[in-house]
């Protein structure tokens, strides 16, 4: 059964719980929403910090904000979404699983891909952060090349957002759900998800050695 087959099926059959627990345990919540606390508090300390200190430039005081703003981001998609992150065999899809308070399934497919935006960002997080170091310490760099260096994350971020909710979120394609999924979403009831095809020949070569 699709994805699209499943959410009109399940909205008439199935009450939502207000507190869905895909992962079988509250563990991965309960860290989620612990640190998403700790960098609310530790970035907005910053911004705090920043601001008190006369001495900074407006490069530097640029890119702290925005370092800042972007952890904050990172963290309440974390603390809105709860991601589980599963690999089905039967399908062959990665699922990526939105957990905890109720969200609609729009909002939280929003939520989770910001998600994945966030990490994918972090990636080139510290050479950008050199980079921004490197030229406000060069008498010679230009203002012009500061700003160029700042907006990278942005230029990562724009188009990994399009590829990520275009390609993951299974509203935009017909994508196979599997039995043992089908069965949590009849006890929860319908979630937000983002679903990764994913082939692992290891897998099907463990598979076929031992049947």
């Amino acid at each position: 059964m699709n994805f699209s087959s499943t959410q009109n099926l399940t909205s008439e059959v199935v009450t939502v719980k207000p507190y869905q627990d895909f992962s079988g345990t509250y563990i991965g919540d309960i860290n989620s929403y612990i640190a998403g606390i700790v960098s609310l508090f530790s970035n907005l300390t910053l911004i705090y910090a920043t601001s008190q200190v006369k001495t900074f430039t407006s490069s530097v005081r640029f890119t702290q904000y925005s370092i800042s703003i972007l952890r904050l981001i990172f963290s309440f998609s974390i603390m809105l979404t709860c991601p589980s992150i599963e690999y089905e065999l039967e399908t062959e899809s990665l699922y990526i699983i939105k957990n905890g308070f109720y969200l609609p399934v729009y909002l939280g497919e929003i939520l989770l891909a910001v998600f994945i935006v966030s990490i994918v960002m972090s990636c080139n997080g510290p050479a950008v952060q050199y980079l921004q170091v490197a030229v406000m310490l060069s008498s010679s760099s230009r203002q012009q090349s500061k700003w160029s260096i700042s907006i990278v994350p942005i230029l990562v971020a724009v188009p990994t957002a399009i590829l990520v909710y275009f390609g993951y979120v299974p509203q935009f394609y017909d994508a196979q759900i599997s039995k043992y999924f089908l069965d949590r979403i009849s006890q929860q009831g319908i979630t937000s998800l983002l679903i990764v095809t994913v082939h692992l020949v290891c897998l099907q070569e463990f598979q076929e050695k031992y049947q």
